[in-house]
This record gives structure tokens, sequence and C-alpha cells, in this order.
């Protein structure tokens, strides 16, 4: 599946602003998009992980500080929710 990464990535940093530093910049629905993507392409469990992975891992070696643990344990909510109400019957990340 192909991503539009020129509007797609906007569309994400104002999402992480707003989880971190509560910007409002930010407005949709990211669990019924990503419920979309799902219908297109079945997430699975080893999915959710190498996603948090990339992510924990890009933000620590970007970042350092209170934010970007901050960041990383809202990431892993997140992403842990999302598995729960998209990928429901499959087992959380390990």
């Amino acid at each position: 599946m192909a991503v539009d990464w020129a509007t797609h990535l906007p569309t994400m940093y104002n999402f992480w602003d707003n989880v971190v530093f509560h910007t409002n910049q930010y407005s949709g629905n990211p669990m019924q998009v990503h419920k979309e993507i799902h219908g297109l392409h079945n997430f699975t469990p080893t999915d959710f992980k190498q996603w948090y992975q990339l992510f924990s891992q890009t933000v620590d070696e970007l970042f350092a500080g209170e934010n970007s643990e901050l960041i990383k344990q809202r990431a892993l909510s997140i992403s842990t929710m999302m598995q729960i109400k998209i990928a429901s019957g499959q087992s959380l990340l390990k």
C-alpha cells in the first residue's frame, strides 16, 4: 500500500505535537483512519510491535529528556489501544 508522505508527515507532526505539547494543531480521527487501513491491510501484532520499536528507536536517536520519555509512553499507550480496538481478538504487544 502506498502512502502519500507529503500529506501524511505534516499530519503526523501535528498529531504528535498535540500529544506532547497540547498544541491543538491536529484535528482528525486517527482511530477511524487506521480502522479503514486495517480493512485494506490486516494489521498484525507484529506490525504494532515493529512500529513501536521504530518509533522508540527514532525518538532515542533524535531526542533526550522528559518529553522524549513521555512521547514514547504515550506512543505505547496509543499503539496498544489501537491494537485492542482495531485488531481485536489478537494478542497485545509483548
